[in-house]
């Protein structure tokens, strides 16, 4: 519930050498197993946005669609993008995560991070490393707890417009009508939907797992699949696609197993 008790917390799990697993708005996690032998965490700050001269000061764990609507309706651009992407703030920050050559780092000004023994740190944007779906906050295993980001003004309906631009886009070419975790793999030379499909996986199922006839790089739940069945799947692209084109493709999804 606060940064404080997330501090104390991590500095007791450091002080047991015990690992955790954070969780955000789970949206991109596949629990492969049913039991789960270690901690996980799940951020609950107050939605607590602040603005002032054109800059936002946010907690880590509001979800985009949350931000992005408060920021249409009070006039403020440059989060258009995130109203599609499911999660967190501070979960979007570590991934990088971007719509249509949009992303988190893109107007981000300071983030602030809690390290593994509860040490709280400023970082600049430039003191971090972001490449497509990835930055040093994940290598270096830091929980964004609030940042900053730059906004611009603009008319509310020309915000809307372009969120409503965004949502019909993904609505034609992502399987919404079904459970989902988003795209499983990273692009590579080819996009990963490439892959797939150049390997004849499209329509592919597993229990009740099944990957999308709308867009390859997505496995749905069709009919109450576990998670050992979305790995089943992952599993058989992954060998299928090296066998063919010596692609190790690279999970955008985040595992989390058992004892492991």
């Amino acid at each position: 519930k606060s940064t404080d008790k997330l501090r104390r917390l991590l500095s007791f799990l450091s002080s047991l050498k015990m690992n955790y697993y954070l969780l955000g708005n789970g949206s991109n996690t596949l629990f492969v197993d049913k039991k789960i032998y270690k901690p996980i965490i799940k951020l609950e700050y107050n939605d607590d946005v602040f603005i002032h001269n054109g800059f936002m000061l946010v907690n880590a764990s509001i979800t985009n669609s949350k931000i992005s609507n408060f920021l249409m309706r009070n006039g403020y651009s440059n989060f258009e993008f995130a109203s599609v992407i499911p999660g967190t703030i501070g979960a979007g920050i570590a991934l990088n995560s971007s719509y249509k050559n949009k992303s988190f780092s893109d107007n981000l000004m300071y983030v602030e991070v809690i390290d593994k023994k509860g040490n709280s740190h400023w970082l600049s944007k430039e003191m971090l490393k972001f490449s497509y779906r990835s930055s040093s906050i994940l290598e270096k295993n830091l929980i964004v707890t609030r940042a900053i980001f730059r906004l611009e003004k603009d008319n509310k309906e020309n915000i809307k417009k372009r969120m409503n631009e965004y949502f019909e886009i993904k609505k034609t070419t992502q399987p919404l009508s079904y459970p989902n975790l988003g795209s499983v793999f990273k692009n590579d030379v080819l996009k990963a939907y490439q892959y797939i499909q150049n390997v004849d996986m499209r329509g592919y199922k597993k229990g009740g797992a099944m990957i999308s006839d709308i867009h390859s790089n997505f496995i749905i739940n069709f009919n109450n699949a576990t998670g050992k069945d979305v790995l089943f799947i992952v599993e058989k692209v992954r060998k299928k696609v090296y066998d063919r084109y010596k692609v190790n493709l690279i999970l955008e999804i985040t595992l989390v197993r058992g004892r492991k």
